[in-house]
């Protein structure tokens, strides 16, 4: 199935929004979602949609050094698995401790080693490491051991595994009409292309999380994105998202080439504009992510019935654990995953924190913390 794809950018802007008329069917498959901003009322408490939050202290004392980058984090099976793309280029397995148990391959030519990882997903305990410069996906067991691997098809930078047992591959845009979504069988051949990149989509953005595990499906989302694509057994669209953000929507002549709109964003001409940063969650109704807002970050919970959001701005003055801030996965318990390290944590001392003695002194020590939000009930 080859279908075009249409990138626009999800525009969010303030603290809490609501909209009159949330949700509106369009066709079978796809739901619009029209949302207009009230600034500073919060419709939306986080102590009415999450319980309190739990935390597990990651162990780096048998590590290689610290995280720096981590860029896609999977928690299933009892572990965490953390993705570090530029410091380390490595897959660090934990247990729900927070005890470091092993590293999945390491930099090399030989068997089980590779040149640079670019993403990783995990089946059961397994880990498999997506190598783009050799065009290679590595197979490690549970204790860490290689087992095998496969050729991938060229030009992707992200991999899950389809519940039928084939793979699905995110395509990296090189410009044309190159497939954004490519399904194999489980040998790698190739069996299906999805979705097209179109001359408007975006260029020149490593998104390592284009995949995401919810509750309702595999979500499918490409950076500066609007629609967000829940994917079935197979790999088909099953659902599309589209969020209509009206006049906070980015211009269409910043989405092509994403060095054009990080320059701008630095320049300060785009302050006005907000966009997805990482590939949101799903969990129940809500929506669950986080977004550029000119140069800053906000994290947000979107309740999709109403179009009410609360967002939280990481300001450098305080930390708030209420929200999940920079929520990074769906753990396969339905919790909502997020880390906090000294690259997000104010390390200011007049920084007002929020976090238990032991996580501060934890990332003060320059260690990463895994923080669990548990929805409640509605």
């Amino acid at each position: 199935m080859k279908i075009g794809f249409i990138f626009g950018v999800l525009s969010l802007l303030g603290a809490v929004v609501s909209c009159t008329r949330a949700v509106k069917q369009i066709d079978n498959t796809t739901v619009c979602m029209n949302i207009s901003w009230q600034p500073d009322k919060n419709t939306l408490v986080p102590d009415s949609v999450y319980a309190a939050p739990q935390f597990a202290l990651l162990d780096i004392s048998d590590r290689d050094g610290f995280f720096t980058a981590p860029s896609r984090v999977v928690a299933k099976g009892g572990r965490f698995y953390i993705f570090d793309l530029t410091s380390q280029n490595a897959v660090y397995v934990f247990d729900r401790t927070g005890r470091f148990l092993h590293r999945a391959g390491r930099k090399g030519g030989g068997p089980g080693e590779y040149n640079r990882l670019i993403n990783f997903t995990v089946d059961g305990q397994d880990v498999y490491l997506l190598d783009n410069t050799r065009s290679k996906l590595l197979h490690f067991a549970a204790d860490g051991q290689y087992v095998n691997n496969w050729d991938t098809p060229s030009a992707v930078e992200a991999v899950e595994r389809l519940d039928n047992g084939c793979w699905i591959f995110a395509g990296r845009n090189e410009g044309g009409a190159s497939p954004a979504l490519i399904v194999t069988d489980s040998n790698m051949q190739v069996r299906d292309t999805v979705l097209l990149f179109q001359s408007h989509d975006t260029k020149n953005f490593l998104c390592s999380e284009s995949f995401q595990r919810t509750d309702r499906g595999l979500l499918f989302n490409h950076p500066i994105c609007d629609t967000l694509y829940l994917l079935d057994a197979e790999g088909n669209i099953a659902e599309k998202i589209f969020c209509d953000f009206g006049s906070m929507r980015l211009p269409d002549a910043y989405r092509p080439d994403y060095m054009k709109t990080a320059e701008a964003l630095m320049n300060e001409k785009l302050n006005q504009f907000v966009y997805f940063s990482k590939n949101p969650i799903i969990k129940d109704h809500f929506l669950i992510g986080q977004l550029i807002h000119g140069r800053k970050y906000d994290s947000f919970t979107l309740d999709m019935r109403t179009g009410t959001m609360a967002t939280y701005q990481l300001d450098g003055r305080s930390y708030d654990p209420s929200i999940p801030v920079f929520p990074r996965a769906l753990s396969d318990e339905g919790e909502v995953v997020s880390l906090v390290d000294p690259y997000s944590m104010p390390m200011n001392p007049d920084a007002d924190v929020r976090l238990p003695d032991s996580v501060k002194q934890h990332v003060l020590k320059g260690g990463t913390a895994v923080i669990l939000h548990k929805i409640k009930v509605h």
